[in-house]
């Protein structure tokens, strides 16, 4: 893979260096060379890899199905403050930071911050639900190093509603940006499934995502988690058979079926889940937790990262409880469903099979 490399960054306890290189498309991955890493006793990279930073807690909508709509949180840190976890993040080795919120275009000077962690070099992906995305043509927002996560809202309950959110993942696709649209799995019909791709195919949108509902947030208010997961189960099958049918027109993933690092040969509890091994989470007050679903419960707040080491953040005990080997650990099945928040939030432990459990159905 002969890539121009983006940033790297070298991990003492891997022993190895992780890479961020520039595909033929434009796009990024993240990508480690070693393939002799499985059999590692190793639970977490020295420093965390990735960081999702809470820009804002204000949003423009109340999407039923929101784990960061928990009003658990303060007002928003200064552009200050923003700027300094910014630096941080440099220091420390982060590759890539996620902007999550709350509607992270909703903030104030949101392009100083963005513009800052782009200086850095630093890859940058934005959350959003798209509703704001003229504010990045209007301010000229830098295209390199940068790209989008679209939601779509109330997809299911009226398609109509989806439309504008596609019309501007397509207007930053035109503008330059990779851009994925996320979409909440629903127990609907196959069918419906089917209208929607072909809709996004027809509107020139080339990346989506489906993933499953955490009942945290306002997801714990909507309706009852067990009829969910048994409904989703129903149709997993035929969902994976989806994505082959219309692979050559766009592509499709699924929370159940991701993979974070492709062919690297990383301890299984890497690919799992990020939370605790390569992830941390930074609140808009600047506590810390594993990951930004796991926010919603105190038990794993890590400390502030003003009154804390990175070090001590990342070596924290909701951290270290995290970084237990699941009982996915000798699996062969590449799929994702062991997340962390998933299963404490359905069950209220950490352990155990995920209730998607791939191999259990058979998919």
């Amino acid at each position: 893979m002969n890539k121009k490399i983006l940033r790297e960054t070298f991990d003492p306890n891997l022993n190895e260096t992780f890479r961020i290189r520039e595909l033929k498309n434009g796009h990024s991955v993240f990508t480690v060379t070693k393939n002799e890493l499985t059999n590692l006793k190793v639970d977490s990279t020295a420093k965390p890899l990735f960081a999702h930073i809470r820009a804002t807690s204000y949003c423009n909508l109340r999407c039923a199905y929101c784990y960061a709509a928990d009003k658990t949180t303060a007002e928003d840190m200064s552009d200050e403050n923003l700027l300094k976890i910014v630096e941080m993040c440099h220091a420390n080795g982060i590759l890539c930071i996620t902007w999550t919120g709350g509607e992270p275009l909703m903030r104030k000077n949101f392009y100083d911050v963005i513009h800052a962690a782009y200086n850095y070099g630093i890859k940058q992906t934005v959350l959003t639900n798209g509703t704001l995305v003229e504010r990045v043509f209007k301010e000229k927002w830098p295209k390199d190093n940068i790209n989008f996560q679209v939601s779509l809202n109330e997809v299911w309950n009226k398609f109509d509603n989806a439309k504008e959110s596609v019309y501007k993942a397509k207007k930053l696709i035109d503008y330059g940006y990779d851009v994925v649209l996320t979409i909440m799995l629903e127990p609907v019909s196959v069918k419906q499934y089917k209208k929607l791709i072909e809709f996004l195919i027809k509107e020139g949108i080339t990346n989506v995502r489906f993933g499953l509902k955490v009942p945290a947030g306002l997801g714990s208010q909507d309706g009852d988690a067990s009829i969910y997961e048994k409904n989703i189960k129903k149709i997993m099958p035929e969902l994976m058979q989806l994505k082959q049918w219309y692979m050559d027109d766009i592509g499709i993933s699924y929370q159940f079926e991701k993979r974070l690092y492709h062919e690297t040969g990383l301890p299984r509890r890497f690919i799992t889940c990020e939370a605790g091994t390569t992830e941390i989470y930074i609140d808009n007050n600047g506590d810390v937790y594993p990951c930004p679903m796991l926010k919603s419960s105190k038990d794993f707040c890590c400390g502030n990262v003003f009154q804390n080491t990175w070090e001590n953040l990342w070596n924290a005990p909701a951290m270290e409880t995290l970084r237990e080997v699941s009982e996915c650990e000798g699996c062969k099945y590449n799929c994702g469903v062991w997340c962390r928040a998933l299963k404490f939030f359905t069950d209220g432990n950490l352990r155990g099979k995920s209730r998607y459990c791939l191999k259990e159905l058979n998919i």
